[in-house]
């Protein structure tokens, strides 16, 4: 999907759009992947990997969770900007796995309060089988915990491992809105008004939405 012809500058779009298309598809017993031009343009490698995985034609390394072991690390913005689409994420936690003295697996957790945590990433740089229930058994025997939230992007998958590890649907969150900027969707929380003041201080207007 191209960014200008998939924004909201065109009248026969609405941000709706993407999730109708969806829909009509599932009726139709159909999986659909929707990809935007920046993720092809910048994260080309990462999403050729998810759709092969996502095809099972995945001929990457297996290795076994049972086989790893789990390390708690300090930071993993380096292995998710590699392996994860969406690149590095805001995390207080990170819990790895090791094979051979090599990072496969990283899971990071965002603490929401004292008991309320958030897995805001999850990646591997190969097949690792198992991984997502080790890392996150992990996380609740060392932890105090209460909560464990997460999301599930749905343009590329349906959130079943989520499932499979006892969670449960509690709502359904409907597309929100980005801005473009140099060809790059960038989240609405960088336009907040706290952050043009810091990043613009020469023509930033309080008056002003």
């Amino acid at each position: 999907c191209g960014l200008y012809w998939h924004s909201d500058i065109h009248p026969r779009m609405d941000k709706k759009y993407h999730l109708k298309k969806l829909e009509m598809c599932q009726k139709q017993n159909i999986r659909l992947i929707t990809i935007y031009e920046d993720e092809w343009l910048n994260n080309r490698t990462i999403v050729e990997r998810k759709l092969l995985h996502i095809l099972k034609l995945n001929t990457e390394q297996k290795v076994f969770a049972r086989k790893c072991n789990v390390l708690l690390i300090d930071d993993c913005k380096e292995f998710f900007n590699k392996f994860h689409l969406q690149g590095n994420g805001i995390a207080s936690i990170n819990i790895g796995l090791e094979f051979d003295s090599e990072l496969v697996a990283c899971m990071s957790f965002k603490k929401i309060n004292s008991k309320i945590y958030e897995i805001n990433r999850y990646a591997t740089s190969c097949n690792v089988i198992g991984g997502f229930s080790k890392i996150l058994n992990s996380f609740k025997k060392i932890y105090d915990w209460d909560k464990i939230i997460t999301f599930a992007d749905l343009r590329w998958h349906d959130g079943a491992v989520y499932l499979k590890n006892g969670f449960q649907i509690d709502k359904f969150v409907y597309p929100d809105y980005q801005y473009i900027v140099n060809k790059t969707r960038v989240h609405k929380f960088n336009f907040r008004k706290k952050y043009i003041q810091k990043r613009f201080p020469d023509s930033y207007d309080n008056t002003l939405t």
